[in-house]
């Protein structure tokens, strides 16, 4: 019992140790790539880290990036509606918006075989949305129905 110990006593890596380690593991995947900069190599290390160590560390650490972008869209909506300013800002950035969404959600959906979900109404209305703000401003009833 005592001679496993102390074998696992000299497998044990330091903090230095192990990120050298990783950092040849990386240099080694990477001979076939491009060089990288430092701060790539050190984002790839963060994903791999927080891959490698809990799944659902990278679940939770996507979600608080989810939810800042939830509130500064939120933030950038009522300045948008409730400032006299910034009123004509809002059809541009619903425009830059919802193609970028409908993209991820698309592949997101198309990765899982769901891509049917997108036949929704609610995808259909805000087409119908960005038709009226664009394309027939002058059509009240195509606002309605949007």
């Amino acid at each position: 019992k005592m001679a496993s110990e102390a074998k696992t006593e000299k497998t044990k890596l330091l903090p230095e140790q192990t990120e050298k380690a990783e950092d040849e593991k990386l240099s080694v995947e990477d001979t076939e790539s491009e060089p990288e900069d430092d701060q790539s190599r050190d984002i790839r290390r963060f994903q791999k880290r927080m891959i490698d160590e809990d799944p659902r560390s990278w679940t939770r650490f996507l979600d608080k990036v989810y939810f800042v972008l939830g509130v500064w869209n939120m933030l950038v909506l009522c300045i948008g509606v409730f400032s006299d300013q910034f009123h004509w800002f809002l059809p541009y950035y619903y425009s830059f918006k919802f193609p970028l969404l409908i993209g991820y959600r698309f592949w997101s959906y198309h990765k899982s075989s769901m891509h049917l979900f997108l036949l929704d109404f609610c995808y259909f209305g805000n087409l119908l949305l960005l038709t009226y703000i664009w394309i027939f401003p002058h059509v009240p009833e195509l606002f309605t129905v949007a």
